[in-house]
C-alpha cells in the first residue's frame, strides 16, 4: 500500500500512513478479493517493465510509417490502469479496454487467415490453369529471355509450383495462425475478461489463467523467433519487445492468479459484449 501525500510504501495495508499520518486512500481491494488480486499484478514491478517494452514496440512501429492503432490504445490502456494502480485503484474499465484491444487483434488475425486461405485458393486456381496450356508456359519463359539469367530462373521456379504445393503451403500457415488465434488469443481474451468481471462481482472466477499463462509464453516464444528471423535490426528490437512483454505478462499471472486454481471451469460465454 502507498501513501499518496508523503509515498510511504508498505506491503501491508494500513489505515494511517506510518510515516506522516495521512489517512489512506478509499481501498476497494481491502474488501474486494479479486481488486486485491489485480492490483497485486498491476503494482508489480514486472508490470511497469511490460508498460514499458510495449511502449518501445508502439513507437518502432511510427517509424515504419504505419499507424499502429491497435498497438497505441494497449499502449495507452496499460499506462492508465498503471497510473491508477499506483493509487491503488483497481480499474477494471481500463482491464476491460485490454481485454477489447486483444479481441480486435483476434478478430484481425481471423479477417487475415482467410484473406490469405482466398489468395491460396486463386493462386493454385491460376498455376493449374497455366501448367495445362504448355504454350502458355512457352510464352512466359520467353518473356524472360533478355533479362538477367536470375529472372529467367524466378519465372521457372513459379512455374515449377504445382497447385497441390500452393494449396499445402498456404493452408500450413493458415491452419497455424488459425490453431493460434481459437486456442491462443481467444483463451487470453476470456482470462482478461473474467478479470474485470470478477472485479465488479467481487467474486473471483478466473477463466483457465494456466491455459491463458501457457498461451502467454508460447505466443511470446513464437514472437522472438519471428523477429529474430527477420533479421532487421529494427524488427528484431520491436518484435523482441513484445515478444518479452508478452512472457513477462505469462510470468505475472503465474504469480498472482494461479495461487487460486491450477485450472478453473470455463465461464459461460460473454456476460459484457465487447
Amino acid at each position: 500500500m502507498k501513501c499518496l501525500k508523503c509515498g510511504f510504501e508498505s506491503e501491508a495495508d494500513f489505515n494511517f500512513c506510518p510515516q506522516c499520518s495521512e489517512p489512506a486512500p478509499a481501498n476497494e481491494a481491502l474488501e474486494n478479493p479479486a481488486a486485491k488480486r489485480a492490483l497485486g499484478l498491476i503494482k508489480d514491478k514486472l508490470f511497469l517493465i511490460v508498460a514499458i517494452l510495449i511502449s518501445i514496440t508502439t513507437l518502432l512501429s511510427f517509424s515504419k510509417g504505419g499507424i499502429p492503432v491497435i498497438n497505441v490504445l494497449l499502449t495507452v490502456f496499460v499506462w492508465v490502469l498503471y497510473s491508477k494502480g499506483a493509487k491503488n485503484i483497481a480499474d477494471s474499465s481500463n482491464i476491460r479496454n485490454i481485454s477489447g484491444t486483444v479481441y480486435a487483434s483476434y478478430i484481425v488475425t481471423y479477417v487475415l487467415a482467410i484473406i490469405l486461405a482466398v489468395c491460396g485458393l486463386i493462386m493454385a486456381a491460376a498455376m493449374s490453369f497455366i501448367q495445362l496450356d504448355n504454350a502458355a508456359i512457352d510464352e512466359f519463359k520467353g518473356a524472360f529471355t533478355d533479362m538477367a539469367g536470375i529472372a529467367k530462373q524466378v519465372a521457372e521456379a513459379i512455374l515449377s509450383i504445382s497447385a497441390f504445393s500452393i494449396i499445402l503451403i498456404f493452408g500450413v500457415v493458415c491452419a497455424i495462425m488459425f490453431i493460434f488465434n481459437i486456442a491462443g488469443l481467444r483463451n487470453i481474451h476470456k482470462f482478461i475478461k473474467s478479470v474485470y468481471i470478477s472485479i465488479d462481482t467481487a467474486n473471483e472466477n478466473y477463466h483457465k489463467p494456466n491455459t491463458a499463462r501457457a498461451w502467454l509464453l508460447a505466443l511470446g516464444i513464437l514472437k522472438a523467433v519471428s523477429a529474430i528471423a527477420s533479421a532487421d535490426i529494427e524488427n528484431i528490437i520491436s518484435g523482441g519487445s513484445f515478444a518479452a512483454a508478452l512472457i513477462i505478462t505469462s510470468i505475472l499471472v503465474e504469480k498472482h492468479f494461479l495461487s487460486v486454481q491450477k485450472e478453473q471451469p470455463q465461464l459461460q460465454e460473454p456476460i459484457i459484449n465487447e
